[in-house]
């Protein structure tokens, strides 16, 4: 799996066209390609969100949170192409959005 940049709404490469490897520890193998990103590629991500930011800024609180939870069960939907590593932070999440406050591991 290459992952990208999300930015004013798609996934990017990094300008260097670099990427690094997430291994998995317990089997060494490679689980992803990660964006190198550099300054460049920040500088792209920090204009994209003032981009947006007039427009989500005006957006009601309640719509946001439904577009980000939206996006919480996307994410949640694909985990079983995620590494395991990250199901622990999907499941506090999940959490959470029952009600959950604990901030603690």
């Amino acid at each position: 799996m290459q992952l990208g940049n999300f930015m004013g709404g798609a996934f990017v490469p990094p300008r260097s066209g670099a990427y690094f490897d997430d291994i998995n520890p317990a089997t060494t193998e490679v689980i992803a390609k990660i964006p190198d990103s550099d300054e460049g590629d920040v500088d792209d991500a920090v204009r994209a969100a003032k981009a947006a930011f007039p427009a989500w800024s005006r957006m009601p609180a309640a719509e946001r949170s439904s577009l980000l939870l939206k996006l919480a069960d996307l994410i949640e939907q694909t985990s079983t192409s995620w590494p395991a590593a990250n199901r622990s932070t999907t499941a506090k999440r999940s959490l959470w959005r029952r009600g959950w406050t604990s901030r603690e591991p």
